[in-house]
């Protein structure tokens, strides 16, 4: 009987001790994905704000220097060619760390990188438009070109802009607050008025 209990707690015990120590690894995993996330998330972040507060600068100058609607598009897009700013060369490589989190974050996060790498490639064009019109004061292109390179930008802009805050919400909610779980869980049973406009933005695509 002895020899049999003694059998039995060499056994039991072997099967405790790997499960410890499955225990530990996993959550030895579970904070270096935490710490990996979090890390990402403030990368991630600081893009989407530096974007967001450059909307917000030039729509408060536009307002002090009274520009009209029918000459903002072309103010704004001179101005953003100058003052736009360049996202993280880590900015795609966190992106590809935190969209696994949360469908509706990753949308967001896929569309604002989608539109801003289209605006900038037309803010180059009309970089160039710009200095060579106040070098030879002639334009370089046919000003309807301009025009609509200058409307699309600012249109997809304000678009780039919405994504980034509904973006800029879920993340702060979902990997940088403090009761990220919970909060995780909450969006699976309610969403909060913001949370629900956004995700009206990405059925209906109307900013």
């Amino acid at each position: 009987m002895a020899e049999f209990l003694f059998k039995w707690q060499t056994l039991i015990g072997g099967i405790l001790g790997g499960i410890f120590a499955l225990l530990a690894a996993l959550v030895v995993a579970s904070n270096v994905r935490r710490r990996e996330e979090v890390a990402s998330g403030m990368v991630v972040i600081a893009n989407l704000v530096k974007v967001r507060t450059t909307s917000e600068a030039l729509d408060h100058i536009a307002k002090d220097e009274e520009v009209q609607d029918a000459d903002y598009s072309g103010w704004f897009s001179e101005k953003l060619v100058s003052s736009h700013p360049s996202l993280s060369v880590l900015f795609e490589s966190s992106l590809s760390r935190i969209m696994p989190v949360d469908v509706c974050m990753a949308a967001h996060l896929s569309l604002f990188h989608e539109i801003y790498s289209r605006i900038e490639i037309i803010l180059k064009r009309l970089s160039r438009d710009f200095e060579y019109f106040h070098e030879y004061r002639r334009p370089l292109r046919p000003r309807e070109h301009l025009r609509s390179d200058a409307d699309v930008v600012t249109r997809h802009f304000q678009r780039a802009v919405r994504h980034a805050s509904c973006a800029e919400d879920l993340i702060s909610k979902l990997i940088l607050s403090k009761f990220s779980f919970l909060h995780r869980l909450r969006r699976h049973i309610w969403m909060t008025r913001e949370e629900k406009e956004c995700l009206r933005v990405l059925r209906e695509g109307n900013i």
